[in-house]
């Protein structure tokens, strides 16, 4: 005989497989949890890939206009030498200098140039490995 205060079998089923589902319900909230923490880390490296491509192109702009301000400014001071001198004794190692300049200042925009097509064939590649 089942003792009296000894739930019944039927209500001990009952408990189990409330107990159960519940069980279910809480992994299934976890596995979801999951997939929510997977896809903002990959929207997290999407937008840090994005963002170091937008940097590096800013950074190549600013170095274009300085480029072109400064090849601006060494032809200006080319001239007025050339005006100032009216041809006679023009300085070799003057121009020399500034031709110096300018192939230093064109090797670096496209160094700049080479890493932002890297960059962006990294978060094409990094788009393509999430997808």
């Amino acid at each position: 005989m089942i003792p009296p205060s000894a739930p019944s079998p039927a209500a001990e089923v009952a408990r189990r497989n409330s107990e159960k589902a519940q069980i279910r319900d809480i992994t299934e909230r976890f596995r979801n949890y999951i997939q929510d923490v997977r896809s903002l880390r990959s929207q997290l490296q999407q937008a840090d890939a994005a963002s170091s491509v937008h940097h590096l192109h800013n950074e190549v702009v600013t170095l274009r206009n300085m480029y072109e301000e400064e090849i601006g400014n060494l032809r200006e001071k080319l001239e007025q030498s050339y005006r100032a001198q009216d041809g006679a004794g023009f300085s070799t190692a003057m121009a020399a200098e500034y031709q110096d300049r300018i192939w230093q200042m064109n090797r670096d925009i496209l160094k700049k140039d080479e890493d932002i097509r890297s960059l962006q064939a990294l978060v094409a590649q990094k788009e393509s490995d999430i997808q």
